[in-house]
């Protein structure tokens, strides 16, 4: 029979899901924790992917999932944890199908909002103070005659 640490196993390796308190009982699992936020969001996308996985299963098990959040006041600021409660008759039994269910889960696709693109061109280009590629400003720079004059003695 699985333990209730086979469940916080495939949570945490699905959803990088961190346990901060967990309470067993014959009837109920109690898990409150958090997702780590990352850049692209993959860890809470998949959550959610996990959540709806979870929802679906449980019509059709005969355990309960309650997947909420528990907001906290952490010194003076708001903040939420995850709350993950399986109901069901001798919980124990259902452990090794939920984690199944959850290390099941499809990952999230991790969609590339912004990438830098490299021009290839010098830091100077747009610079108005001066620099290779001749800007600078108003009244500085020679224009016409006066700018090939210049390139011929090497400016």
């Amino acid at each position: 029979m699985a333990s209730s640490d086979s469940v916080v196993q495939a949570l945490k390796r699905r959803c990088a899901f961190e346990v901060v308190s967990l309470k067993e009982a014959d009837n109920q699992l109690w898990i409150l924790g958090r997702v780590p936020p990352d850049m692209a969001r993959v860890n809470e996308n998949n959550w959610n992917f996990v959540v709806s996985r979870l929802l679906i299963a449980e019509t059709q098990r005969p355990w309960k999932v309650d997947l909420s959040r528990k907001y906290l006041l952490r010194g003076g600021k708001l903040a939420h944890a995850k709350r993950f409660i399986l109901d069901a008759e001798n919980v124990k039994q259902h452990y090794a199908d939920v984690a199944n269910i959850i290390a099941t889960t499809p990952k999230a696709a991790v969609d590339v909002m912004e990438i830098p693109l490299g021009d290839g061109l010098g830091r100077d280009r747009n610079n108005p103070s001066g620099g290779r590629r001749g800007a600078g400003p108003a009244g500085s720079v020679a224009v016409g005659p006066a700018a090939v004059f210049t390139k011929m003695r090497g400016g």
